[in-house]
């Protein structure tokens, strides 16, 4: 065997091997080898094309709901997005008007009225003189109805003196006042300490017109911080007086009523306030837990006293945690706030305060 023969074959690339025989560029025509091997095709080489499968109606069907599941998707895609930028732009809303609103009012801290200052109510008093324990409030006959024991609360506090001028109650009244030529169905402003919560607070003739519509009557999706149609604007008429207000995922609204549910928080703070056009009413906080709608913890309407003493006992009995030193008497007043928990629709977070001042 001739060597160099042997050694020319070991370095011939291997672009230029083809079948079973050695193309040398220096003894052939250079072409490349594809372009050479498809020049010297035959036509039995080549083979038919296959001819497409046709297509039966069972094949139709699936291309058409292949097409119509797709629209659907991108229908719902875009109606998504659509909705989220939406909800976003009414969230940007409501903080803005809400916080025009608040910086209108001015700065107004929870007033935090601590008790344990005024161990002896009638002489180291502030505010109403019918929250004096040597003044308790008149004990009704059982046989009166809720509405004629308002009349006759109404016409002993219409004897009642005004302790004294009052700088932040004026400045309130005045602007509370200011917002009710625009709105008269201003009921006043709710302020809860340890929380965001300090808006403006309407009443309609239904529990229902506020739920969507601003403070000022326009649409907003998260709605108003509004009082129970059944309660009077005159709070001390009211044995209950229920607020209603959203619990908007974005911390607006009654968002902050989900703070109470943490232990340390509810001892914490303890203290709202509602500022009205008759005067400054402070609240302790002592019930807080999740309740059906209809559970009755909204219930505004009592025949008397003792009724609703055993009501005020009955909130206090569901709370998660119990604050110290609360008591159930005779003329005691209680604020509700409700607000839902964005769970199932039929669960409700209940906050219960008792009153505790009055500065008119």
């Amino acid at each position: 065997m001739n060597k160099t023969a042997d050694i020319k074959e070991k370095n011939t690339p291997a672009s230029l091997i083809d079948g079973d025989f050695i193309r040398n560029p220096e003894h052939e025509s250079g072409k490349n080898p594809f372009i050479w091997s498809l020049e010297n095709l035959t036509p039995d080489q080549i083979a038919a094309p296959v001819p497409p499968k046709k297509k039966s109606v069972a094949d139709y069907v699936i291309d058409i709901a292949r097409n119509l599941l797709l629209v659907i998707c991108l229908g719902v895609f875009a109606y998504s997005a659509y909705a989220i930028v939406q909800q976003l732009i009414d969230y940007r809303r409501a903080e803005l008007l809400y916080t025009e609103a608040a910086d209108m009012m001015g700065e107004f801290d929870p007033l935090n009225f601590d008790t344990s200052a005024f161990e002896n109510l009638d002489t180291a008093y502030q505010g109403n003189p019918a929250l004096r324990k040597s003044a308790a409030m008149p004990r009704f006959d059982n046989t009166k109805i809720a509405t004629s024991t308002s009349e006759q609360l109404d016409e002993a506090l219409s004897n009642v003196k005004v302790s004294g001028y009052n700088a932040r109650l004026e400045k309130m009244k005045s602007k509370l006042n200011a917002m009710s030529l625009k709105n008269p169905d201003i009921f006043g402003w709710i302020i809860v300490g340890g929380t965001q919560i300090s808006y403006p607070v309407v009443q309609s003739t239904d529990n229902d017109y506020y739920l969507k519509r601003a403070f000022n009557g326009e649409y907003l999706p998260a709605g108003s911080i509004f009082a129970d149609y059944r309660n009077y604007k005159s709070i001390m008429k009211n044995f209950n007086t229920v607020i209603y207000g959203h619990n908007m995922l974005d911390g607006l609204m009654f968002n902050g009523i989900v703070y109470f549910m943490d232990e340390e928080f509810f001892k914490n703070n303890k203290y709202i306030d509602v500022y009205t056009s008759e005067g400054i009413y402070t609240y302790e906080v002592f019930s807080i837990y999740k309740a059906r709608y209809d559970e009755g913890y909204i219930r505004t309407e009592f025949e008397n006293y003792d009724q609703f003493i055993e009501f005020e006992e009955l909130c206090n009995s569901k709370s998660l945690f119990q604050r110290e030193g609360i008591e159930f008497k005779e003329g005691d007043r209680m604020l509700t706030l409700s607000t839902c928990t964005n769970g199932p629709w039929y669960y409700r977070y209940a906050l219960h305060a008792q009153l505790i001042n009055v500065q008119t």
